[in-house]
Order: C-alpha cells, then structure tokens, then sequence
C-alpha cells in the first residue's frame, strides 16, 4: 500500500518536516506550537478523564481532508523523550488511526510546559474545544479539582461556570456505582434523570434498582439494545413500588424515632413488620392471608359431584314437569 500524505496546507506534512523538527532542542515555551512526528507523541498516564470518544472515524476522515485545525496541547518529557498529550484526546485517537492506514501527518501542539497540573486539569473543561464531556466525565474532573487541588464549591463555580446545583449533583454522581454511570454513558438513561433519582432517593442502591427495573420494564427495541428510560417511565414503575417502598421508610421512622404501635393495631403492625424484615415465606403470607387453597383432586371431585347433583336436580324436575302435561 503507497503511503499517503497531505498537503503542507492541510497537515503540514512534508519530506523534511521530520529532520525540521528533530533539530528543536531549545526549551519548549509555554504557548508556543510545536509540529510533532505521531511516533513522538505519548499520552500523559492517569491524566484523561474521557470516556466516550465519540466517532473517532468521522473525525479521521475530517482530520485527513482538512488537517488539524485546532492544536493539541501538551509538554515534552525527558525521561519518556516524548510529548505528552492532556488536551486532545480524541483527536490523538483519529491521528493514529490514519497512521495505521499510512497516512502520516504532523501533529500540531501547544506546549503546556509552564502550566500547573491543576491547570491543566481545570482545562479539561474550561479549554475543550472539541466533544463536549459528559456528566459522567465533568464529575471525574470536579473530583480532581475538589480532593486533589483542594478547590472549593465556589471556585469550582467561578472557574467552571457550572452552578452550584449542578456542581452538587457532579459530586453526588461521581460517587454512584459504576453500573449506573455506564448506563449514563451507553445514553440508556440520562445524566439528568439519574442524578434526579440520586437526590431524591439519596441511597445509591436503591436509585440503581429503581433505574434498572424501569429499564427491564421498558424492554429493548428490534436490535436487542435497551430502549431508553424516561422520567414518564419512572414513575410508572415508581408507582408499582410506592407501596412497598412506603412500608420500609415507615419502619425506617419506627426505628429511629421509637414510635410506639397502637394498641388496636398491634397484630396488624406485627404482620407488617415482619413482611418488611423478610421473615415470612410466601406460604406463610397465603396462610395468614386466605383460606387453606384446596387439594386440586379434592377440588376436581367436588366440581364432578357438584355437577351430578346439578343433573339429577334438572331431570327430577323435567320429571315433574312431564306428569303435568300428560
């Protein structure tokens, strides 16, 4: 296969720009663009928060026919005696698989030498000029931004642009189970509606159970893929629940206040009670509840006795009526 290249207007791909660029062995200036060789480039570990990628092959096909157009941003390392990337992932991503398919091209890139990590990590929201993150992925970031470089609710805010709430739910979001998140990620529920039965539920396991059994509810469309929930969807399997879900928050308050039962419902409460704690097995419940079900055979028999006796009366009194007439 011929290997191809770009225009210099496109990519700025030429024969010596690998020789142009092994000769820059001054220091990198903070801000200053750099073309790169692909084979020079690494990624920075435990740094990119980015989870879903998007379409990395539309991209390639764009970066191909128009170039990179927006540079990416990283720092050259002595020891790894490579650039490594903090802002451009995807882009990165489409990059290689143009080389794989011996498309080479320069990589453009802005040094971030000077900048701090936190810096650097802030950008990962305030400078991405690309695919927007997701919730999911703004709320890895918060995090860094709140444990690791001890910003403040306020600072996230003013640095972000983000509102308080929303900082709130990111933060409540990034803590939910993994299961969850990648639910949000596959777009199977919202970011908006999971966070929303996060606050109001305020137990990550049961906002998960509430979660996937509306989805199991909703089914899947023709291909197989879950169909995606709405909050019409929830409520209605909500309002399958709110029965039971009432009975728990009733002992949960029972518990905790040391409420005292009535004493014309005691038998009533202990029966309720013991639902709530499991310890009635379903027999158990059918027998407190309803007369003893009936052996089928006995039951078969009563029916055919039942029914003899229904014919015998019908002829007496055919019978009967016979003698009348004659």
């Amino acid at each position: 296969m011929a290997k191809t290249k770009t225009t210099a207007k496109k990519a700025s791909v030429k024969k010596g720009a690998k020789k142009e660029t092994a000769k820059k062995e001054r220091p990198k200036r903070s801000g200053e663009v750099f073309m790169i060789e692909f084979e020079k480039i690494g990624i920075k570990p435990n740094f990119n928060e980015r989870i879903d990628y998007g379409d990395i092959e539309e991209l390639a096909q764009s970066i191909q026919e128009n170039g990179v157009r927006i540079p990416l941003r990283g720092h050259y390392d002595k020891l790894e005696e490579k650039w490594l990337i903090t802002s451009g992932h995807r882009r990165i991503k489409a990059i290689q698989l143009l080389h794989e398919r011996e498309i080479y091209i320069l990589v453009p890139i802005i040094s971030d030498a000077r900048e701090t990590d936190e810096q650097r990590v802030l950008g990962m929201i305030t400078d991405n000029s690309g695919k927007k993150f997701n919730p999911v992925e703004e709320a890895a970031v918060i995090y860094r931004l709140a444990n690791d470089h001890n910003f403040t609710e306020e600072q996230i805010r003013d640095k972000t642009g983000f509102t308080k709430v929303y900082i709130c739910n990111l933060k409540l979001l990034h803590n939910a189970p993994k299961k969850l998140k990648d639910l949000i990620i596959n777009n199977v529920v919202s970011a908006t509606l999971a966070m929303k039965v996060l606050r109001e539920e305020k137990d990550y396991e049961r906002a998960q159970e509430i979660i996937e059994k509306t989805i199991v509810s909703k089914g899947t469309d023709d291909e197989g893929k879950k169909k995606k929930i709405t909050e019409k969807d929830l409520n209605k399997e909500k309002g399958k629940q709110n029965s039971y879900s009432n009975l728990r928050k009733v002992f949960k308050k029972f518990d905790k206040h040391q409420l005292t039962p009535r004493q014309d419902k005691v038998e009533l409460f202990d029966f309720a009670k013991k639902i709530n704690d499991g310890e009635l097995s379903l027999d158990t419940i059918l027998a407190e509840l309803f007369e003893p079900i009936p052996d089928k055979k006995d039951f078969v028999d009563k029916n055919q006795t039942d029914l003899v006796e229904e014919i015998l009366k019908n002829e007496t009194v055919g019978s009967h009526s016979e003698n009348e007439h004659n």
